[in-house]
């Protein structure tokens, strides 16, 4: 099954190299870069930035930001053409326990169809361009539907993480610890991820242990946002971070002033260590 571009979908593929404990492999936090001002490779750490093709596209700096002091991203696209930022595939041998944390703030009201995604690329031609992608492509995917139920998916389906209703207009800090190995893997004080699962925090907070589809090791990482209202605003992101290991929510340091939050996850990510 082809998954097409979901709508206001963040998507995620991962690459990398030998674990750093801690040590995330990519990590930004858009800096105090001026309000408004266009996001690009150039100024960030991602080597895949796209503004959607429709009306009224944002892919721009928001400062200050929802999460404290300094800037974050705001996303926005009004059709299926897709608003994204991410790391294309090659730069790191691939991985298959990962973890991947940011935080994020909710539009004003979910459109139909509203997502984010979470997956790894296979080869250095997959999320490197604004194509679709299918379920061999990916270890987990995780996505935001009308009324903000939470979705992952497994068997090239989708299920709802039960009891998991995300508020519009509202901050969260979302984590989200993957296993594509063979085998259960521990992390922080009684953290224990089995195979093919993921664990899913928000603000810390266990919420979700769910199957992922285990198709690919991670390669590559696109955040990407279709088809939203222009008057809901979009989605505002911030404190991104990927990791080659199993990490506790606890242990990922957030930019200085930022609100206690959860990370999500998405499609397409590829990825690099942050410029300074």
């Amino acid at each position: 099954m082809t998954i097409t571009r979901l709508a206001s979908l963040f998507a995620l593929g991962l690459i990398s190299a030998a674990a750093h404990a801690q040590v995330p492999l990519f990590s930004e936090n858009f800096g105090t870069n001026t309000d408004g001002t266009t996001i690009t490779t150039s100024n960030t750490a991602f080597t895949y930035a796209r503004i959607s093709t429709g009306a009224t596209p944002i892919l721009a700096f928001k400062n200050p930001s929802s999460f404290g002091t300094g800037a974050s991203a705001q996303l926005l696209a009004t059709t299926g053409s897709l608003t994204g930022l991410g790391v294309t595939s090659g730069t790191y041998t691939a991985f298959d326990v990962a973890t991947l944390s940011f935080d994020l703030r909710t539009p004003t009201a979910f459109s139909a169809g509203s997502s984010f995604f979470f997956g790894a690329g296979t080869g250095a031609t997959t999320f490197t361009s604004n194509s679709t992608f299918a379920s061999a492509d990916l270890m987990a995917g995780f996505q935001i539907t009308t009324g903000g139920i939470l979705q992952s998916r497994a068997t090239s389906a989708w299920g709802t993480v039960s009891g998991v209703t995300l508020t519009s207009a509202t901050n969260y800090s979302f984590s989200v610890v993957m296993n594509g190995s063979a085998s259960t893997v521990n992390y922080g004080t009684g953290g224990a991820v089995a195979a093919a699962r993921a664990h899913i925090y928000l603000n810390n907070v266990l919420v979700g242990n769910v199957p992922i589809q285990d198709s690919a090791s991670v390669t590559a990482f696109r955040l990407y946002v279709t088809s939203q209202a222009a008057a809901n605003g979009g989605y505002e992101l911030d404190n991104v971070q990927l990791f080659d290991s199993a990490v506790m929510p606890s242990a990922v340091i957030p930019e200085p002033g930022t609100l206690a939050l959860a990370a999500l996850g998405l499609a397409g990510l590829a990825v690099k260590r942050r410029r300074k």
